[in-house]
C-alpha cells in the first residue's frame, strides 16, 4: 500500500483557497508569507498591557502566548505547518470556529481589532506601516472551507508532532476495517502533519455554509466548489 485508502480532511478559509490551488496544499506556508509570527510577537505587549483584565479577552489570552512561543506539548501550539485529520467533523470544527482558515491568525486578528477599535498607541501607525497584509485582512469576510484528500500517499504523512506515522496509519486501517462505527469519535486524536504538498487532482473542495454556530457542533451544509470555473472566472 502506497497510500493511505482513507479519505483525510483540512479545514480553512477562502482566504486560503487560490493559494492552495495554484501551490497545492502545503506547498507554501502563508504564516510566514504574512510574516505572522514576527506580528504575533510585536502584538503580544499590546494585548497583555490592555486586554488582559478584560473579561472577553482574557479566556484566550493564556492560549494566545503560548501561540506566541510555539510551544509544544499535550496541546499543539506550533502553527505553520498543514494538518490533515481521518475525522470529517475535526475538519469542520476547525473551518467553523477558525474564522481566517488560521488559528493563530484568528486570534490575533481578533485581538487586532479591539486593539485598533480602542485606538492603542502603536498599533495604527508601528504595526500597520511594518505589517500592511495582516492589516488588510480586517477588511475581507471569509467563508470556511472543507478539503477532502483522496489516496494521500503514506509517505507525505507525518504524526501531528512530526514523529513516522507508520504505526498511526496501522491503527488507523485496523479501526476503519473493523470499527468503523467509532473510526469519527477515534480518528478525532490521530491526525496527521503533511511533509510534501499535496497535488491538486488529489483533492476535493466545498464551501461550509454553518447554519447554526456552536463550537463543537455546528450545524452546516456543504456546497461543491467547482474549481473549473474559479479558474475561467480568474
Amino acid at each position: 500500500m502506497s497510500s493511505l485508502q482513507i479519505p483525510l480532511f483540512h479545514g480553512t478559509s477562502t482566504i486560503f483557497l487560490n493559494g492552495i490551488i495554484k501551490n497545492q496544499l502545503g506547498g507554501v506556508n502563508p504564516i510566514l508569507e504574512l510574516d505572522a509570527y514576527n506580528f504575533v510577537k510585536d502584538l503580544w505587549p499590546h494585548v497583555k498591557a490592555h486586554l488582559s483584565d478584560d473579561s472577553n479577552f482574557n479566556a484566550r489570552i493564556g492560549s494566545f502566548s503560548r501561540m506566541v512561543r510555539q510551544t509544544t506539548g499535550p496541546m499543539n501550539f506550533q502553527h505553520g505547518d498543514t494538518y490533515l485529520s481521518p475525522a470529517r467533523s475535526t475538519a469542520i470544527r476547525y473551518a467553523s470556529n477558525k474564522r481566517y482558515g488560521s488559528e493563530i491568525l484568528t486570534y490575533a486578528l481578533g485581538f487586532l481589532e479591539e486593539l485598533v477599535r480602542r485606538d492603542v498607541e502603536g498599533i495604527r501607525n508601528v504595526l500597520y506601516r511594518k505589517y500592511p497584509q495582516v492589516f488588510s485582512l480586517l477588511d475581507i469576510s471569509p467563508s470556511p472551507i472543507l478539503i477532502e484528500v483522496i489516496d494521500c500517499p503514506l509517505d507525505f504523512l507525518r504524526t501531528e508532532a512530526g514523529d513516522d506515522a507508520e504505526f498511526q496509519i496501522v491503527e488507523l486501517m485496523e479501526l476503519w476495517n473493523e470499527k468503523r462505527d467509532l473510526f469519527e469519535v477515534v480518528g478525532q486524536q490521530k491526525n496527521f502533519r503533511l511533509s510534501r504538498p499535496v497535488p491538486i487532482e488529489k483533492m476535493k473542495f466545498w464551501m461550509l455554509n454553518v447554519l447554526k454556530w456552536d463550537p463543537f457542533f455546528p450545524e452546516y451544509q456543504m456546497i461543491r466548489i467547482d474549481l473549473n470555473d474559479m479558474r475561467s472566472s480568474s
